[in-house]
Formats: C-alpha cells, sequence, structure tokens
C-alpha cells in the first residue's frame, strides 16, 4: 500500500530554563518535545540621557559572524533591567510587559537572522506512563541539560529551551514511489496514531523525537542520529506508510533553527523520510521535501505544495511577543535550577 503520515508539530515558546516562571511552567503540560539550543549571550539595560525617555538597549552578536549587535528603544514606560541583564519588564500601551533581553533584541530587529537563528543542541522527550511527564519535568532534572549548561555557563553563550507540542495528524494515500499500490484504506491512521485520552500517543512522540534529531544531528544527542529502523516505526511500515513527514512550525515565533547539518536557519522546517526497510525502498532516507523526486501530478506534490504555503507563513508572520505571568523571575537561580 501507499501512504505519507504528516505530524505538524508547533513551537510553543523560546526561553532559558534560568529564567523560568510559574506561567511558563503552567504551559508546559501539553508538551513531550523539546529542542535545547543556543545563541550569543544577550543584555539589556535602561540608558538614561537628561530629560529624555529612558531606552532599553540589548547588546548581543550574530550567531554565525560574531559582529557585535545593539539595538534600543524608548516605547517601553518605565522600563527595568534584572537578572544580570537578561531581563527586562516595563509598560506598554498601559499594559505590563516583561520578557529576555533576547526576546527583545529579536523584535527590535524585526527577527532578523543574526539575531533569531538559533544552533539545536538537543532533541529530547518527556512522556512517562501514560503521558504523566512533560517538558516541564524533564528539563528540570536531566543530566545531558545539565552538562550543555555546564559547558556554556562560563562562555558568552545563552541556552534555551523550546517545548514543542504535536499538533494535527495527517494522512494521504499517496507517497513518492510510483509503482501503482492501492492506497491506505480509511481510518487506518488513526489506529496506528490515535490520541489516548487527549495526550499524544507514546508512539507518536517516539516517531516525531527520531525525526527530529536524525535530521538535525544535534551535538549532544548519542542516540537517533541515523534515520534507520527501529521499533517506533514498524507500525507505520506494517500498515502501509512508506513517508513520513514532521512540518516544525514556529508561527509567530521568534527563534529560527539550525545546526551544524541544516546549516539554514529557518522558523519551519519541512522534514520528510522514507519509512527505513521497505522492500521496495529508494536511495532517499531523510531530508527535505526539495531533496526528494516526487511525481508532478499527484497528491504527493499537492501535499509538499501545501507544506510550502505552510512554511511561507511562517516566514513572513509577523513576530509576537508572548508574555507568561504578571512578573519574571524572582531572581537568577544557580546552577541548581538545573539539577533539583
Amino acid at each position: 500500500m501507499a501512504g505519507t503520515a504528516l505530524y505538524e508539530v508547533g513551537a510553543l515558546h523560546t526561553y532559558q530554563r534560568a529564567l523560568e516562571n510559574d506561567g511558563i511552567r503552567a504551559a508546559l503540560q501539553e508538551s513531550h518535545l523539546y529542542i535545547v539550543s543556543r545563541r550569543p549571550r544577550t543584555t539589556v539595560t535602561v540608558a538614561r540621557a537628561g530629560l529624555g525617555r529612558p531606552r532599553l538597549v540589548t547588546r548581543t552578536r550574530d550567531v554565525r559572524s560574531a559582529q557585535d549587535i545593539v539595538l534600543s528603544t524608548d516605547a517601553v514606560q518605565d522600563p527595568t533591567s534584572r537578572s544580570d541583564d537578561a531581563y527586562w519588564s516595563g509598560i506598554v500601551n498601559g499594559a505590563p510587559v516583561h520578557g529576555e533581553a533576547w526576546h527583545l533584541a529579536a523584535l527590535l530587529s524585526d527577527r532578523a537572522t543574526s539575531i533569531s537563528a538559533h544552533e539545536v543542541l538537543y532533541v529530547g522527550q518527556a512522556y512517562g506512563t501514560a503521558g504523566s511527564r512533560h517538558t516541564g519535568h524533564r528539563t528540570s532534572s536531566h543530566s545531558t541539560l545539565q552538562k550543555i549548561y555546564e559547558d556554556h555557563r562560563a562562555r558568552e553563550w545563552d541556552v534555551f529551551v523550546t517545548p514543542l507540542v504535536v499538533g494535527k495528524l495527517l494522512s494521504l494515500n499517496d507517497d513518492h514511489i510510483d509503482d501503482a499500490i492501492g492506497g491506505l484504506e480509511g481510518g487506518l491512521l488513526e489506529s496506528i496514531l490515535q490520541h489516548e485520552r487527549n495526550t499524544v500517543a507514546e508512539n507518536t512522540v517516539d516517531v516525531v523525537e527520531h525525526l527530529l534529531i536524525s535530521y538535525f544531528r544535534p551535538k549532544y544527542n548519542k542516540k537517533l542520529l541515523d534515520w534507520v529502523d527501529a521499533k517506533h516505526l514498524a507500525p507505520l511500515r506494517n500498515g502501509g506508510y512508506r513517508l513520513v513527514s514532521v512540518q516544525l512550525q514556529a508561527l509567530h515565533e521568534l527563534a529560527a533553527f539550525f545546526s551544524a547539518t541544516r546549516t539554514s536557519p529557518h522558523r519551519s522546517h519541512r522534514i520528510l523520510a522514507e519509512v527505513p526497510a521497505l522492500p521496495e525502498g529508494t536511495e532517499f532516507t531523510i531530508g527535505g521535501w526539495d531533496e526528494v523526486d516526487l511525481p508532478e501530478i499527484s497528491g504527493i506534490a499537492l501535499l509538499a505544495a501545501a507544506t510550502a504555503t505552510t512554511s511561507e507563513l511562517a516566514r513572513s508572520s509577523s513576530g509576537i511577543l508572548r508574555v507568561f505571568g504578571d512578573s519574571g523571575p524572582v531572581s537568577q537561580p544557580d546552577f541548581s535550577a538545573w539539577g533539583a
């Protein structure tokens, strides 16, 4: 049988674990996957000159060229900076706002690649029994995250966490292999990828994690770096699926992800892979939608065009500062916050 399974995965918010607050922790309940990334350290200070309005001033570096970047704004009333100049707060249009120094710099630059680009260091998951664990549990106690933080603590880098949420699971009765094999039976995808009691199925989390790791090949991941057969892929193959895709979407988000192997930062990554161990498999393994030959007039070609349109929407969408809670962190936690 012929078939393609498409997972839509959304980026919830990119933030520093050390600057987490209760509002962010409450938003993590639906997330079982996350990305750990880095970019050059960003600071924010308040500049006052004479009788003029005080300005928030951000300082950072281009993630790839190391060029210094300084941006400022006087649009925030009563501005303050704290947490070692990593966090700011103030009033905009009569409402309290707050965020990290990098959030402000990304907005002021209109999400310029020099500031929005984040290097993916690690992809992980938290699931537990029947989805009882979420990203908040995992990122508060994880040896790899502690090592990443320790490796960057004394250097000019900020380390970020981006919780991911699996949204729609779509099925298409077509794929990239033009061999006249019939399509899938209706309802088969639901039986393989079903959501369990309003919680995304564990197998779905495993598949998406494997795809993301094999695609980005992050520095700190040690397993699943190669797109080869694994237990969690058997239900897809046995069900007749021959292509599997993840659309990593960051609509209105500030971060654009890249890695050593995926060198172009994007807010939307259109990931495609051939299900391993197919008798009729091709030479294609994993990559972007533009890296595989597709029949010109076919359902799979229409799906490729649809994912491209969605990707363009993410690229052209306006950036939004998501404000969690009434205020930011009380103070800058020390390293122990990562290990408790």
